[in-house]
């Protein structure tokens, strides 16, 4: 019985952990390829199925960056700002958070995210 446990547990995480490479990579590489609504709507479909997702920062950091490449500039802030709530050390969405606010000339929330995500930088 426990052996059967096992397998199931391994076969969950292959899951998941083949689910985030999608995120992590494939989703992104849509965005490089000028099709950031289809990399928006799979991230945005994620988080509708499962919305306490232990990784659904992941999933609004790829949603936020799709929105920055579709010039969605408000977009990408909001959903970059659930990501940092969500987990505070995911330094993509500080990225996308500082350049979006950048382009939208809201220069005080860029630059309260640069340190946030720049060991280098102090306060």
């Amino acid at each position: 019985m426990f052996a059967v446990q096992d397998e199931i547990t391994e076969a969950i995480v292959a899951a998941i952990e083949q689910q985030l490479y999608v995120a992590e990579n494939f989703h992104p590489a849509l965005c490089y390829c000028g099709r950031w609504q289809e990399a928006s709507e799979a991230a945005q479909r994620a988080l509708r199925l499962s919305p306490r997702d232990p990784f659904s920062a992941i999933y609004h950091g790829v949603a936020a960056y799709a929105q920055f490449v579709g010039k969605n500039y408000s977009e990408a802030i909001s959903l970059s700002r659930e990501a940092v709530r969500l987990r505070g050390d995911f330094s993509g969405t500080y990225r996308v958070l500082t350049v979006a606010a950048g382009m939208v000339r809201q220069t005080e929330v860029a630059t309260a995210a640069l340190p946030a995500h720049d060991p280098d930088q102090t306060g």
